[in-house]
This record gives C-alpha cells, sequence and structure tokens, in this order.
C-alpha cells in the first residue's frame, strides 16, 4: 500500500481498525444463508477472524490518506 501511495505522492497518516466488522459481516452472512444473525454463531466467527489478524487487531482496516505536499 505504502508503494502504491508513493507512486501517487500520497502517504498514510493513520490505520483505524474496525475491530466490530468482521462481527458484523457474520451475522450478515448468516442471515444471508440461514435466515437467522445466530448471535452465538457470529460472535464466535467474529471473533475468530479478528485473532487471526492479531497485529493489526481486526480484519478490516481504515487507511486515512493525504497528500505528501
Amino acid at each position: 500500500m505504502d508503494y502504491l501511495l508513493t507512486q501517487h505522492d500520497l502517504k498514510i497518516v493513520a490505520k483505524i481498525p474496525m475491530r466490530f466488522d468482521s462481527y458484523y459481516v457474520s451475522m450478515l452472512s448468516n442471515q444471508y444463508k440461514t435466515g437467522s444473525s445466530k448471535l452465538l454463531h457470529s460472535f464466535i466467527k467474529g471473533f475468530q477472524s479478528n485473532r487471526r489478524e492479531a497485529k493489526q487487531g481486526a480484519s478490516s482496516i481504515v487507511y486515512v490518506i493525504k497528500r505528501r505536499h
């Protein structure tokens, strides 16, 4: 990501982990597949997803970017 942004004279000024995104996506997936959000199952899957991404603390990240000038 840094390399790509550098090519366009941009830089990352912040990385914001979306810690609850994996739980929400898991609930939506269950709702779509089964018609029920299955809260406990969704929580477990969301937790596992975040745990796999332990370095970042979340499975999704928002990048805040600005021009280098």
